[in-house]
């Protein structure tokens, strides 16, 4: 999978497109798919299941994000554009072929080792998402605040999101945090 060009600068219209997904996602839940011709409805879990193939990482998200992980920024070029576009501070991975001129957070590694990948460190991924640093301190955003705040200052945020393997925006706060804050998406699996 990979990243839907204007996932970010088009949010209004991947929101639709994500609202008929929990409208057939209910439908299918409560019953009321069995009045459609079952042709019909044949048709409808084909568009279903692109749907969420390409938005089910996305599938709670309510807002923009507010901080956006990735693990190859070379490759997630497009996600990249539209982080800096909607001026979405972005944590990437960087190796040696990335230009780290344009990540605000800079995590030097090789993004091709999954091992690698620092949001597998779960206590990593708290620590962003409380804002802090691993000394303690909070790192400063340009807007002033620390890695994984709200804009409004406290913790969590808004939700984020990425239906690409390597790029999106996982929420740091963890499981069972209802979809909102910080980091989202398939890049930071094991938060």
């Amino acid at each position: 999978h990979r990243w839907l060009g204007g996932m970010l600068t088009n949010f209004q219209t991947i929101s639709r497109s994500i609202e008929r997904l929990k409208n057939f996602e209910a439908m299918k839940e409560d019953g009321s798919l069995r009045r459609f011709p079952k042709k019909e409805v044949l048709m409808m879990e084909k568009k279903a299941a692109k749907l969420e193939r390409a938005l089910g990482g996305i599938k709670h998200m309510e807002r923009l994000p507010d901080v956006l992980y990735v693990v190859d920024p070379r490759k997630e070029e497009i996600a990249v554009k539209e982080a800096r576009k909607m001026k979405i501070p972005i944590v990437a991975i960087v190796d040696s072929n990335c230009d780290p001129t344009i990540i605000d957070y800079p995590i030097p590694g090789n993004d091709d080792a999954i091992r690698a990948n620092p949001a597998a460190d779960l206590p990593h991924c708290r620590r962003l998402y409380r804002g802090q640093t691993p000394a303690g301190g909070a790192p400063p955003g340009p807007d002033g605040q620390g890695v994984g705040r709200s804009r409004s200052g406290g913790p969590g945020g808004g939700p984020a999101g990425g239906s690409s393997p390597r790029a999106g925006a996982r929420k740091a706060g963890g499981p069972g945090s209802g979809g909102h804050g910080g980091i989202e998406g398939p890049a930071a699996s094991g938060i």
